[in-house]
């Protein structure tokens, strides 16, 4: 069976899972208070008010960060999903169960082993401009997706795309390919109608921006806010959930990257919610008499081991360095106690992930004393406890990179310490992340501390993070253990495109026992991702539901309003 080789995740991406742009720190992860606690320096001033001055209902949502691009097409980062999803819509949409469910499609037939798929399209609906969504308009989007590039491995299979009909799309893949409605459900894969993006050129995805969405674009005021307004004329909601747009008539999302400013203009009433408040925050904000949290998980830290490089590509090494972590202090180090821990290479609450209770059974136990025997087996011996050990002269020293997030390095500093205590010296480097990178591309690197993104389905997690195909040292991938294993690539590849669901299932949960074996990482913690709210503010029952509610963008102004 052949493997799709293209990452779904690219470094662009993980950065954005983590609640960051490319050239950020992680202030919108971990609350740093640099600034003075003031107030918006953004200076919008407008306060939060149930109203604009004309009896329109207005709702404002800090951002910590401003959007990239407001071009779907071209998306990828967190403020970008929270502004663009209610405004352009997918033709599928995964339901309460996870499940891809027909959205702007109304019907769909997959025939010859998941290699044809026919979508039929929900007739009468338009885009904002009028313009009418039709087979012709989403097969000139899916070309567009191809021809710029972000997202074009979800059509990397597609060997035929056309217009069988007026409200008919015919799509045709060179292999099975069962997940692609899975991958038709992620916003970026929008649709926007063909007559304004090209009437409206470079403006496209600044100053105009169409959809089909619940909300229509108003503005973006750059480094200030985006704003959209509710479109009238919506009538095709999904069933699954409680209403099909919110009932507030504006929306406000402030670019407020300041995690103390936000926090207070959410305690003082100037906002009504902060999408993705700040860890150090989410205690004070919860303590206010007005004001309230919602936590979820949806991303991960953990350790990749370079099992290509002497001394960790010994498994008695990688099995000592996973029994000397103590995953439990690494919260309070580094996530400010928001989050728990793990064992599992994938979350254990995301589609074909193994238990956490077999998970615990297969990972190595935190166990100092067992990690000195795996060492003293292996040769690498010390005369007292917490000398660094040595082998034919040679001692036990691993080169030790961070990411340079708060949150990673500071868990970086505390693992130094917990493998010094086993006799192993780590020389900890926490560069830029274009070194950072580097530095792994070049095999610099034995031990790397890093964060997983947002890819609710294991089979994403292990192809992106532990097939063979994706090395850091051979093609710049996120492999960063450089681990390659024959039997767990096929049994990727298998839980990708074989056409047994039940086959996919059992392949993506045995190449998981098997990393347990192997040990190309070390996984550490989840991290809790934080919602936060006036008490007036409503539907956050109703939306927080869904088990992917965080990152299910386009349900936040479905079911979020006043």
């Amino acid at each position: 069976m052949s493997y799709d080789s293209t990452p779904k995740i690219g470094r662009r991406q993980l950065l954005a899972a983590l609640g960051v742009g490319v050239g950020t720190g992680l202030a919108g992860c971990l609350g740093d208070d640099d600034d003075d606690g003031n107030g918006n320096e953004n200076g919008n001033g407008n306060g939060n008010g149930n109203g604009n001055g004309d009896g329109d209902s207005e709702f404002r949502v800090g951002l910590n960060s401003e959007p990239s691009t407001l071009d779907i097409h071209e998306s990828g980062r967190i403020p970008e999903g929270v502004a663009l999803a209610p405004v352009h819509e997918t033709l599928f949409l995964l339901n309460s169960d996870i499940e891809p469910v027909p959205h702007l499609a109304s019907d769909y037939e997959i025939l010859d082993d998941a290699r044809q798929f026919v979508f039929q399209l929900e007739e009468g609906v338009t885009f904002h401009n009028e313009t009418e969504l039709d087979a012709e308009q989403v097969v000139w989007n899916f070309e567009r997706l191809v021809d710029l590039g972000a997202h074009a491995s979800v059509f990397d299979p597609v060997t035929e795309m056309e217009a069988s009909g007026t409200y008919e799309v015919t799509i045709e893949t060179d292999q099975p390919y069962p997940l692609f409605l899975r991958e038709l459900s992620e916003f970026e894969i929008g649709m926007a109608p063909r007559d304004a993006v090209e009437d409206a050129g470079d403006d496209w995805g600044r100053e105009v921006i169409v959809g089909t969405g619940p909300y229509e674009f108003v503005e973006w005021a750059a480094a200030d806010y985006v704003e959209l307004e509710r479109y009238d004329d919506y009538e095709w909601g999904p069933e699954f959930t409680s209403r099909p747009q919110s009932n507030v008539d504006r929306v406000v999302l402030d670019i407020i990257p300041e995690d103390a400013t936000r926090a207070n203009e959410l305690t003082a009433g100037d906002l009504h919610a902060d999408y993705e408040t700040a860890l150090g925050q989410a205690a004070s904000i919860e303590d206010n008499s007005g004001t309230e949290v919602r936590r979820t998980q949806s991303t991960w830290t953990f350790l990749p081991v370079n099992t290509a490089k002497p001394p960790t590509d010994e498994i008695e090494v990688r099995r000592a360095i996973a029994h000397a972590i103590n995953r439990g202090p690494l919260i309070d180090v580094g996530l400010d106690g928001e989050g728990e821990t793990t064992k599992g290479f994938v979350p254990p609450f995301w589609a074909n992930a193994l238990p956490e209770s077999e998970n615990e059974e297969l990972h190595p136990a935190y166990s100092p004393d067992a990690a000195r025997e795996e060492l003293d087996a292996a040769g690498w011996t010390n005369d007292e406890e917490g000398e660094t050990r040595a082998r034919d002269g040679e001692e036990l020293r691993l080169n030790h990179y961070s990411f340079p997030f708060p949150l990673l390095s500071n868990q970086a500093e505390a693992i130094q310490a917990m493998l010094s205590e086993v006799g192993i010296a780590t020389d900890l480097q926490v560069p830029e992340a274009s070194t950072f990178y580097a530095e792994l591309e070049n095999n610099e690197h034995h031990l790397a501390n890093s964060g997983g993104a947002f890819t609710p389905f294991a089979s994403s997690v292990l192809s992106d993070y532990y097939h063979s195909s994706q090395k850091t040292s051979e093609v710049g991938g996120l492999n960063f253990g450089n681990y390659e294993n024959s039997e767990v690539d096929d049994l990727i590849g298998q839980a990708q495109f074989d056409p047994d669901p039940e086959a996919r299932v059992e392949a993506a949960l045995e190449a998981q026992r098997i990393l347990h074996q192997d040990l190309p990482a070390i996984p550490l913690n989840l991290l809790n991702r934080i919602y936060a709210f006036e008490d007036g503010v409503q539907g956050i029952d109703e939306w927080t539901e869904h088990p992917l509610w965080w990152g299910q963008y386009h349900l936040h102004l479905r079911e979020v309003g006043l």
